[in-house]
């Protein structure tokens, strides 16, 4: 009988897949079956031949690999919903461009990457991807300063 040590030492050695058959779902419910199958074997105490525990210890390794993927996806929609969050509020009191008509209602208040990401980071820590991510998609303009350092155009409410 194979034991776990033998499994995990052929897991190392042997255990490749390609990530492409990692989403066909008919190929992952057949892993799943085959790892069913296998683990019933091991705690029956039955005998499995190294085919047998090759494909386990391949099927084991796919189904890893997906769960991962799907974790990491999720935990980056988490993150993603929180980013939007923190900025979607503190944009709430800015704009990227506003009408003559509402000139006297705002400041400009222009603020680099770097100024954006301290103004918010006793709330949540964002990268300058992030900032520079959600500014481009909601239109705001980075323009050169006094410095010749790029700032990004806010006009803020008074």
């Amino acid at each position: 009988m194979k034991t776990f040590g033998m499994i995990e030492n052929n897991y190392n050695a042997q255990a490749c897949n390609a990530l492409q058959d990692l989403l066909d779902t008919s190929a992952l419910e057949a892993r799943i079956d085959l790892c069913n199958d296998i683990t019933d074997k091991i705690l029956s105490g039955d005998d499995f031949s190294d085919a047998e525990l090759l494909d386990y210890v391949r099927s084991f390794h796919a189904l890893r690999k997906q769960f991962e993927i799907i974790l990491k996806g999720k935990k980056m929609n988490e993150n993603s919903k929180i980013e939007r969050t923190v900025l979607d509020a503190y944009f709430s009191t800015r704009a990227n461009n506003i009408p003559p008509s509402q000139m006297s209602l705002f400041v400009e208040d222009n603020k680099t990457t770097s100024e954006i990401i301290e103004a918010l980071d006793s709330t949540y820590p964002l990268t300058q991807q992030d900032v520079v991510g959600y500014m481009s998609e909601n239109g705001f303009l980075l323009e050169p300063d006094e410095s010749g350092g790029l700032v990004w155009k806010i006009w803020r409410l008074k």
